[in-house]
């Protein structure tokens, strides 16, 4: 009788087994892309990103999520084919930006948005491939990008350095790519000044305080006679 209760035991356990082997190994993985969605539209309102493919934001509608003027949020979004629409939290039935995006699997994504006004949209879709910084290596990777509409190219300096000597001459929705700047002890930030191109009349200038082996994009927006900068991590 024990022997036939531990033969039932050890019978019951193999066909749970099986069966928990079974339902594992048909689980299909998806692959995952990152997206990085940034504001810089003038005048607009917060934004809300919706990569789920239906006909409402009702599950995207979350204060952690809104996008305001001139900051960002990254998503973790299926890859392939991906349809992505963008709105405004002022008007949730119109789109303030459609399209299927293609991503490639385990790949990271900016989608930048600019214009003069909420009426005038520029979007601009780069694949990111922050460069790695080693233990030995204490590096910061820093690039710019011009979302400042209207304007002239822009260039960019460190404060007390000649004009242009970080950037020459970056057009309109132009993106550098990442450089590596030195993120010692001794060094605890760098005050870039960013200038008309043409002119050399300083537009602003953006502080960039050192965080060691982060990757940032400054972003330079605002019409002229209101430029700013801020900041986006790339991780």
């Amino acid at each position: 009788m024990k022997f036939l209760r531990y033969f039932i035991i050890i019978t019951i356990f193999q066909v749970f087994s099986s069966s928990c082997t079974r339902e594992f190994t048909n689980i299909k993985t998806v692959p995952i892309s990152a997206i990085t969605v940034v504001n810089a539209v003038v005048n607009s309102n917060p934004l809300i990103a919706d990569f789920s493919g239906v006909d409402s934001v009702s599950a995207y509608y979350s204060t952690t999520q809104q996008i305001g003027y001139g900051s960002y949020w990254e998503y973790s979004i299926p890859s392939n084919k991906t349809p992505a629409v963008v709105y405004q939290i002022s008007d949730t039935n119109t789109a303030f930006y459609k399209n299927t995006l293609v991503l490639q699997a385990s790949a990271s994504y900016s989608l930048f948005l600019s214009g003069p006004d909420t009426t005038h949209i520029d979007t601009l879709l780069t694949q990111d491939q922050p460069p790695y910084h080693s233990n030995s290596d204490s590096t910061d990777g820093i690039r710019f990008i011009n979302l400042s509409p209207g304007g002239n190219p822009i260039s960019v300096n460190i404060e007390g350095n000649p004009n242009g000597s970080e950037v020459s001459s970056l057009a309109y929705q132009s993106i550098t790519s990442f450089k590596s700047y030195p993120a010692i002890l001794s060094i605890t930030q760098y005050n870039f000044e960013i200038r008309d191109a043409v002119s050399g009349d300083l537009l602003t200038t953006f502080t960039y305080s050192v965080v060691p082996f982060q990757n940032v994009t400054i972003v330079v927006n605002g019409i002229s006679g209101e430029t700013g900068a801020f900041i986006v991590n790339n991780f």
